[in-house]
């Protein structure tokens, strides 16, 4: 049975207002569609999956396929994300068709997929559309990005403008905080229960990540006071059924990048040339 992320994962870019993966380093411009594909690793499995998930890669930069991006979480479930770049659904069915168009390269994914599918425990792809409305900040140049953050909303039926209200309050306040993070969001268009919502934060590290957490906070209490922080928890409690926070790291291994990617952050994107062999086991305590 194939697997369908790596049999055919496609041109990526990530889409929190990056350039795109093929695109010299300079002004970001969000794709105005997402392709979420989610594998779930089984336990234990994640050094053989990591290596099939390379081995991907090469294969497809060995075919000058279009460069694309892999995300490792570090909360949850052991995921990896994979995340494509479109302008548009039917560039969707266009990739899918690049592959089925060469038969080398489609028999050598499917046999990756092959080996990869006894490592998997589950697998789901979500279609996403930009929301520019719902989205804050400048996006950070490709070296200077290794880390993401997703929030995932779901929208209680009936109650779509009120979350709206809530996101765009979010947007405002950011703004009038000069809050030093940027967050592009989307909207869930196939894939996933209607009023489905990904917000994407991403930073250079996890400190990084960890520091403007703190930051951000005090700024948007500041700014927004008492009143304000009222008005956002009445929108977000009548508005949401849930709301899910994951960080993700950039993992270079299971990822292919354009050179120029490649030049703005060498010594990052050389890590992913060796990272199929299996890692070091951790230390264990001293008797």
């Amino acid at each position: 049975m194939r697997t369908a992320a790596l049999a055919w994962v496609p041109a990526i870019c990530l889409a929190v207002g990056l350039p795109a993966l093929g695109s010299p380093p300079g002004p970001a411009q969000p794709p105005k569609v997402l392709v979420i594909v989610q594998q779930t690793i089984k336990p234990g499995m994640e050094t053989p999956y990591r290596a099939a998930a390379h081995a991907g890669a090469l294969a497809r930069e060995r075919a000058n396929w279009a460069p694309f991006l892999g995300i490792e979480a570090l909360t949850g479930a052991p995921q990896t994300w994979y995340l494509i770049a479109l302008d548009s659904v039917a560039d969707w069915a266009k990739l899918r068709g690049r592959v089925a168009a060469n038969p080398v390269l489609e028999a050598e994914l499917d046999r990756l997929a092959r080996q990869a599918g006894a490592f998997v425990a589950g697998e789901s792809t979500l279609l996403a559309a930009y929301r520019g409305d719902l989205s804050y900040g400048q996006a950070p140049a490709p070296g200077d990005f290794h880390t993401l953050e997703v929030i995932t909303a779901r929208v209680r039926p009936g109650h779509e403008q009120e979350f709206e209200r809530l996101a765009k309050m979010l947007v405002d306040t950011n703004g009038r905080a000069n809050a030093p993070v940027s967050v592009t969001a989307y909207e869930a268009i196939a894939g996933a229960p209607a009023g489905t919502y990904l917000f994407l934060v991403p930073s250079s590290s996890l400190a990084t990540w960890e520091n403007r957490q703190k930051e951000t906070a005090v700024l948007l209490a500041e700014t927004l006071g008492e009143q304000g922080r009222k008005r956002m928890d009445e929108l977000k409690a009548n508005s949401t059924l849930t709301i899910r926070n994951e960080l993700f790291v950039v993992d270079p291994g299971v990822s292919y990048v354009s050179d120029e990617w490649r030049r703005a952050d060498p010594g990052f994107w050389r890590e992913g040339e060796v990272v199929h062999a299996p890692r070091k086991p951790r230390p264990g305590p001293k008797r």
